[in-house]
């Protein structure tokens, strides 16, 4: 069995948020265990200061939530 990579790169701050001074709001986060791979990906609003932080959050407790529930079943 060949094992598995992956590359996730962090989200990129746009045009419009780099002129206007806001920092990228999107998030990624990826866990692994011995049996998957879980990836989540997070898109901030706009629209609320610091929404970068709770799309982080939610990026990484989805992913650690996601890994949890992989398990090997043996079918």
């Amino acid at each position: 069995m060949t094992p598995w990579q992956v590359h996730v790169q962090p989200p990129r701050q746009g045009s419009s948020h780099a002129k206007s001074g806001v920092p990228c709001q999107d998030a990624a986060w990826t866990e692994k265990t011995e049996f998957a791979v879980t990836a989540a990906l997070c898109d901030g609003l706009g629209s609320l200061e610091y929404s970068q932080i709770a799309a982080r959050a939610a990026a990484c407790a989805a992913a650690r939530r996601g890994s949890l529930k992989t398990s090997w079943t043996g079918q």
